[in-house]
């Protein structure tokens, strides 16, 4: 199965991942901290952001917890979307973290998710992470962030073979792709890792109207 996301092609296969060894180890850094406390108003939010000029109207940043305060628990662009998903067309919130940080597992700046949500699913419970877009692009490709590489580019070789490795895709043919899909994609199945679950789910958007899944099959696809 495959569906588009913007002018964006991404297949992955996001299967079980009860007991395996790369996502045990990526999901215990100590210098996460897995204390939580609620956010009163989207407001709150701000000093989480990459920087706090990314808090403006009609910006992502703001629009998606607007949205998703003002909807608590989910959207109904978010719901209609999953709607037509066989196993998360009933999904219901159980909590959700807006700019979560998942650590890659490289040492490495974590992977920052617009907003990740555990939701209820009929038999066990699954990850929504969310990457909200207006219209803002995908970032550079994966071509175009190795060559950004001012230190040297070992390091971010070494990250792309890691996710390339976690999403089952070929590091060689993934250079048309947006850098900042896969690690997100990657990010949510880590997150999946460490919560048990089956199922994570990515879904993305180019405004404030349009949503899409990004599916949940095996290969790569240029850009």
């Amino acid at each position: 199965m495959t569906r588009t996301l913007g002018a964006q092609q991404v297949r992955c296969e996001l299967t079980q991942t009860h007991g395996s060894p790369s996502l045990t180890a990526m999901s215990g850094s100590k210098d996460f901290s897995r204390i939580h406390v609620p956010l009163k108003r989207p407001e709150d939010v701000i000093p989480h952001l990459g920087s706090p000029s990314h808090w403006q109207p009609g910006r992502s940043a703001k629009l998606v917890a607007d949205a998703w305060f003002s909807s608590n628990p989910m959207p109904a662009s978010v719901a209609s979307v999953l709607s037509t998903d066989p196993i998360f067309s009933r999904a219901t919130v159980l909590d959700a973290f807006l700019e979560r940080c998942v650590d890659i597992g490289d040492g490495g700046r974590p992977s920052q998710t617009d907003l990740m949500a555990i939701v209820r699913l009929e038999t066990t419970i699954g990850v929504l992470a969310v990457e909200a877009k207006v219209d803002e692009p995908f970032g550079p490709t994966v071509d175009e962030w190795l060559a950004q590489s001012t230190v040297g580019g070992s390091g971010r070789q070494r990250r792309l073979t890691l996710l390339c490795a976690l999403l089952g895709l070929d590091s060689d043919l993934v250079g048309k792709l947006r850098y900042q899909l896969i690690h997100r994609t990657a990010s949510a199945i880590i997150e999946a890792g460490r919560y048990r679950v089956r199922i994570p789910l990515i879904v993305g958007t180019h405004s404030t109207r349009w949503w899409a899944p990004i599916p949940r099959d095996r290969g790569q696809s240029g850009a």
